[in-house]
């Protein structure tokens, strides 16, 4: 069996350029067994096949080439495995990423195809276990009597960045009041998450309770006439509620030029 191959060779058997086998060569991280000095050809034996295995995998686990060297060539066995450790723990984390983004953009599919169908029947569910980034509650805990934008952002700064990512708006909506008067009255607003890997002494834990679920597809500045409708569901089915109405939002669109807002709304009642 032959032992030296052409870097052509080398580049078709492992797909990778050329100019890439060359790069690696001029900062010594791949260089050639052997140098034609007539023709400049560069050949490769066959026992480095497993070092640039190595490097291309190192290489698309994002690793840059300067650190890849280190460990291909620098470092002892236990250095090695405590590189592999590190990447592996980097990966473990970007895949958790992953997932969340894959569950979040799955969940955006479902509420989407459901707001295509159409198909916002009264559920009786246990609400989700959820964290709250409460704007009331922040201001509270940091003696803020005025509530402003700058006041707020403030409290971003401990959150994990990635929780804007997976978290809804939403407010809770006094119940009692908007049955005796009809009015919307709102007692406390913020992002909403089931992630709990998020949770800091920012958050406030709501835990699941039976509730009514239902969902609700309007324009902005007819969202009075909607709530009339769930409070005549919730009379109309003799249910004692329990506490206030949460609605988080789920989507805005737009429809015949006229801004929409899906909302999903939690009643929660006694069973």
């Amino acid at each position: 069996m032959r032992e030296l191959y052409k870097i052509g060779e080398v580049s078709k058997l492992y797909d990778i350029e050329v100019s890439a086998l060359r790069y690696y060569s001029d900062i010594g991280l791949f260089e050639p067994a052997v140098v034609d000095k007539d023709t400049g050809y560069r050949y490769y034996h066959i026992e480095q096949f497993n070092t640039l295995s190595r490097i291309i995998g190192y290489k698309k686990l994002g690793i840059p080439l300067k650190e890849i060297k280190k460990k291909v060539y620098d470092a002892n066995i236990d250095d090695t495995l405590e590189f592999i450790d590190e990447v592996e723990n980097t990966l473990v984390i970007q895949l958790k990423d992953t997932q969340k983004k894959l569950d979040y953009l799955r969940k955006q599919k479902h509420q989407i195809k459901r707001l295509k169908e159409k198909n916002f029947d009264y559920e009786l569910v246990e609400s989700p276990d959820l964290i709250m980034f409460s704007y009331n509650f922040y201001l509270k805990k940091q003696n803020i009597e005025n509530e402003s934008a700058l006041d707020i952002k403030a409290g971003f700064s401990s959150i994990d960045r990635r929780f804007f990512e997976y978290s809804r708006f939403g407010r809770f909506i006094d119940y009692e009041k908007f049955k005796d008067t009809g009015e919307i009255s709102i007692l406390e607003r913020g992002l909403f998450s089931t992630d709990k890997d998020f949770y800091t002494d920012d958050f406030r834990y709501i835990g699941a309770r039976k509730c009514v679920r239902c969902f609700i597809d309007s324009p902005k500045d007819t969202l009075d006439s909607e709530y009339e409708r769930i409070y005549n569901y919730i009379e109309e089915q003799g249910y004692e509620v329990s506490g206030n109405l949460l609605e988080v939002g789920l989507y805005e669109y737009i429809s015949n030029d006229v801004v929409r807002k899906l909302l999903e709304i939690y009643i929660p009642i006694k069973i």
